[in-house]
């Protein structure tokens, strides 16, 4: 898949907000992926459903066999089943890395899929019976969320991900000789415990099983509003990321090479991205699709991406950055990542184009983001410019001290002369 060419990669937003949810659920007839019938639809063998039906109608599902999830409360829950789309690829290009820096907090999750969605879409029922004791399965008591376990590993994980990636690409400030530690049979990847975010309490492995550590450990997570949302268990001041194998390694680079003259040629930072390939392969493999569609409108060929959950689309963003297959810019105004679709723009776009499916045919639709920076920019800071420009600073002075392109500030210094 050429994902440095996505046209689509929609993910939704429950229209009427989520809720945390402490018990009375269950998830064990069915846990399935959302499809919705302008993108996509089909039947999914393993989960046992199909899912047939406008975006805030009501559902036609078919159920079939069964799988068994255990709940580990407390789950976020969707209020309803009327959702917004929004495409993270294009509105939201750098969102894996707000995931990444969330406190893991009921509130700040709660925040964050209020405005993104939920991160995986995992569907939960409500606990109805009949009369007769049978239980009651209807449109209505179908809930899609994700558990604040699932949550809080996943920004974890994620964090993790992106550490690894800082690495890689500034490998040069870093001791990669203390980070991957190649022995006889295994290659350990650790990271110093100060890289941990920082509601994460670092214990000492030796210490973990102490009665005064768990103590301690026990008093951290009793308090709901605490410092901590997690402990790792470290050893001599390093939290362990994995362990691969040696033998499994040499399978990867070929039997007729030596590991250690690869090594030499490549260096650790390859394992490094190895790993970090591995991490990425894991989240996305069988949670994208992709088909190549032709557009009813101009005969183009494009590729259309449809993922089945917001983390599937997160990590489509952390491989490319791994991969460096796309160029952002930085908006002048909000500060927020965008892709750029011509060379002088400097805003975020306040429209993007997806492919959407009407009838049997795909066509190209035009999305507002809901954003105005270079109107709000316009009208807020180029007095500023003006001025400083009216004070007898030159052209390039202004540019050194904003930080703005130079063409933007002759742009805007031409109406002056004018």
């Amino acid at each position: 898949m050429q994902f440095e060419n996505v046209h689509n990669c929609v993910t939704f937003v429950c229209s009427e907000g989520y809720e945390w949810v402490d018990d009375g659920l269950e998830i064990g007839d069915m846990l399935a992926s959302l499809y919705f019938k302008n993108l996509s639809w089909g039947y999914r063998e393993k989960f046992g459903m199909c899912y047939i039906g406008e975006i805030g109608q009501t559902a036609e599902w078919i159920f079939g066999p069964t799988i068994k999830i255990e709940i580990k409360y407390p789950v976020l829950i969707a209020k309803s089943n009327y959702g917004m789309r929004i495409n993270v690829w294009q509105q939201f290009p750098t969102l894996y890395k707000k995931f990444a820096s969330l406190t893991p907090s009921k509130d700040k999750i709660l925040e964050f899929a209020n405005s993104y969605g939920c991160v995986k879409n995992h569907f939960f029922f409500k606990k109805t019976t009949n009369n007769n004791g049978i239980k009651s399965y209807n449109v209505n008591n179908i809930l899609v969320g994700c558990a604040y376990e699932e949550w809080q590993e996943e920004i974890f994980q994620m964090f993790i991900n992106i550490k690894l990636l800082e690495i890689i690409q500034q490998y040069d400030e870093f001791e990669v000789d203390k980070i991957v530690q190649i022995g006889e049979d295994l290659i350990d990847i650790w990271l110093p415990s100060e890289m941990l975010p920082k509601w994460v309490y670092p214990c000492e492995f030796e210490k973990t099983f102490d009665e005064k550590t768990q103590e301690l450990l026990k008093n951290v997570f009793l308090q709901n509003e605490g410092k901590y949302k997690k402990f790792c268990s470290i050893v001599r001041g390093k939290y362990h990321v994995k362990r691969i194998q040696k033998s499994y390694f040499q399978k990867l680079i070929g039997e007729g090479t030596v590991f250690e003259d690869w090594l030499k040629r490549n260096g650790k930072i390859q394992i490094l991205k190895y790993v970090l390939m591995k991490n990425v392969n894991e989240k996305i493999t069988g949670n994208v699709t992709m088909r190549n569609l032709i557009n009813a409108d101009t005969g183009e060929i494009n590729e259309f991406i449809f993922v089945d959950d917001l983390l599937t689309a997160l990590y489509l963003q952390l491989n490319n950055d791994f991969l460096k297959k796309r160029s952002l810019r930085r908006c002048l105004y909000c500060g927020e990542y965008f892709v750029p679709t011509k060379e002088n723009q400097y805003y975020c776009p306040e429209e993007i184009s997806i492919i959407v499916q009407e009838g049997n045919k795909f066509k190209t639709k035009t999305m507002p983001t809901g954003k105005h920076c270079k109107k709000y920019d316009y009208t807020k800071n180029r007095s500023k410019i003006f001025e400083m420009y009216k004070q007898g600073k030159t052209i390039e002075e202004i540019t050194q001290l904003t930080g703005r392109p130079i063409e933007q500030i002759r742009r805007w210094l031409k109406k002056i002369n004018e």
